[in-house]
Parts: structure tokens; sequence; C-alpha cells
């Protein structure tokens, strides 16, 4: 296997919102990739997956000097799996502080998810094709102040619905000014109700198969890497320990499957 760069990975909830007068109502988005933006590269944020649809983040921020670091910890529990989100269908994501130490006084710090309407990174993992939508937006707004001494919590909700006819849509868990990203592809009615040929939303990239990763559950983390050399466009690769890949290290253990130009790293086998 190699690597061109890092992501993390997570779940969501799905209740299908029928779609009027709108032929791409049965159309679906397919989770592609994932990233993560770190504020501070010398204290890059620590993602990790919790257990089934548990994602937790801890991260420092530095506040006038290094005498005055602060650190946070923030868990994003998703009501479901949300490798695939059917057109119309609502999730929800709730933000939970674990625990908050303000640098020096320093309270501005809160958590929160950010729909399609933000503007994405210059990234390598963030599509050439990548058009500003409103395809997955906010239904119910909610943030965390993590430095409240309490414990606090909010709830997210959004929806995904085609509002601009554009390959590629994503959603965002913020944590101070780190970021991870979900980048979705869409793919239209017909090509999601056929056997998932190699038809493409956007006409040039081919698509992920129904069911191809249907033995696995748990996704822990996918890593964008293209033409990976000695694989197959999809190949399941099963069991590896994890380690260090292609200059990325601390890759963790799981099944992995890789799926045109994507390795995905699943925590165990469905039932």
């Amino acid at each position: 296997m190699s690597t061109l760069s890092k992501a993390l990975l997570a779940a969501l909830l799905l209740v299908v919102v029928p779609i009027a007068h709108d032929a791409r109502a049965e159309g679906t988005f397919v989770l592609e990739r994932v990233f993560a933006v770190d504020a501070d590269p010398e204290r890059p944020a620590s993602w990790a997956a919790d257990g089934d649809n548990v994602y937790d983040v801890q991260f420092a921020v530095r506040y006038n000097s290094d005498s005055c670091i602060g650190n946070y910890r923030v868990q994003y529990v998703f009501d479901r799996d949300v490798t695939t989100l059917q057109e119309g269908e609502t999730f929800a994501i709730n933000i939970r502080k674990v625990f908050g130490e303000p640098p020096c006084g320093h309270k501005w710090t809160d958590a929160t998810i950010q729909a399609a309407g933000g503007l994405l990174p210059e990234h390598p993992d963030v599509p050439t094709t990548y058009d500003y939508n409103e395809n997955i937006e906010t239904l119910q707004d909610g943030y965390v102040r993590l430095w409240e001494t309490k414990t606090v919590e909010a709830t997210v909700t959004l929806q995904a619905r085609v509002k601009k006819d554009t390959p590629y849509t994503k959603f965002a868990l913020w944590a101070g000014d780190n970021a991870m990203y979900f980048i979705y592809r869409y793919v239209a009615g017909d090509a999601a109700a056929s056997d998932g040929g190699d038809s493409t939303a956007s006409g040039s990239e081919p698509q992920l198969k129904k069911g191809q990763h249907s033995p696995y559950c748990g996704l822990i983390e996918t890593y964008y890497c293209p033409n990976d050399s000695g694989y197959e466009p999809f190949t399941d690769y099963g069991w590896w320990d994890g380690g260090s890949d292609c200059g990325q290290s601390g890759l963790p253990a799981g099944f992995y499957v890789y799926d045109v130009d994507t390795w995905y790293i699943y925590s165990h086998m469905c039932k």
C-alpha cells in the first residue's frame, strides 16, 4: 500500500424524506474521503474513532506564548453510519465536551458542525471539481463552548439534498480551529439504481459499487492514494496490523479495502 495523505472517518443518521418533482430523488451521496486540517501544525489535533459512530478529538490551543497552552477533548456522536446518504435524508451529530482547560483564561474556543455552505481549504484531498454548494445543509444549528466548567453538549441536524447540480458536497467537524472534512460524491438516481457500474456523477470518475464493502463495518479511517502500485482499482486486502505506510505513521489496525484511489479501514466484520 502507499499513502499520499492521511484522513480519518466517521458516520451519521438517515431518515428518508421524499422530494417531489425531482428526478434525482433516489440518488445517493457516497462518502468518498475524509481528511483533517490542523490549526497548529506543531500541535496537531488527534482524531480517533471511539467505537461505532463515535469520533473523538483531543487538541491544544496556544494563547500568546508557549507558557499558555490549553487542552480540550470533544466527542462527536453520530446517530448512525452514513457511509451513504439517500437524497432527502436527515442526520444528526451530538457534540459532547469531555474536558476543557482554557489557556491562561482565554475562553473563546468552540466545537461545532459546518455544513456544505462553508469553503474548503487548499488541500490535496479536495476534489479538483469541487464546487461551492449547499447540498448538505443545516436544519438545526448548535455549538459547544469548551471553556465552560460544566458538562455541555449540543445536537446539530443536517440534511443531504441536491440544491445545486455538482458532483461533490461536504460537512465538517470543527474543534477550535481544527477541522475534519467529510467529502461526499453524488450518484444520480439512475446510476445508484444500477448494479454500480463505472458511470459517474461527474462523468469522469468511477463510482463505488454498491455492496462492495459489505463484509466490513465500523469505518475507522480513509486515506487518498491514487494509483497505488500493485493494487487493482478495487482490492479487499483484509486485515493489517497497521503502522507506517508511505511516510505516514500511526495507521490503525483493521480491515483494509482499496477502492478507486482511496484506502478504507474498517474495525470489524459485520454480524
